[in-house]
């Protein structure tokens, strides 16, 4: 099960990668995923036109417990014009284990865009990431 208007990636595994009751930092759930090697990412797109210079404030809570290095584990926006991205801001968060930290980036968009892809991405080897509150804001 994932969040409503958010798609998994197609190396998703039902037993392990899904909604938790049992841990989250806003509302009631949060998005586990667990690292078996594989490129994850659940992936939300809003249909959203624009220009290059708007700006945006990006956040999203994680918390993880045993993650190692290498692979990744950020999240992502692109801009999307059509079927071409342009990739606008990358947010890497801290291996190893640590409770609930948000992370959060400023930016403007690098191109006039048709819609914007908003990705939680985890390929990892091991290790397990809860994602909680993400939110992507347009700024005035």
């Amino acid at each position: 099960m994932m969040p409503i208007a958010w798609m998994p990636s197609y190396s998703f595994v039902k037993s392990i990668d899904r909604l938790v009751p049992s841990t989250f930092q806003q509302g009631k759930y949060s998005l586990q995923l667990t690292g078996n090697g594989a490129a994850k990412a659940a992936i939300q797109t809003v249909a959203l036109k624009g220009s290059a210079g708007d700006k945006f404030a990006l956040e999203l809570w994680s918390k993880a417990q045993g993650v190692p290095t290498g692979g990744i584990y950020a999240m992502q926006v692109q801009f999307m014009k059509g079927k071409t991205s342009t990739v606008a801001v990358m947010t890497r968060f801290t291996n190893g284990t640590h409770a609930w930290k948000k992370v959060s980036r400023l930016f403007a968009a690098p191109v006039d865009y048709t819609s914007i892809r908003f990705m939680i991405i985890f390929e990892k080897t091991g290790g397990v990431a809860w994602f909680d509150g993400a939110s992507l804001t347009q700024l005035p």
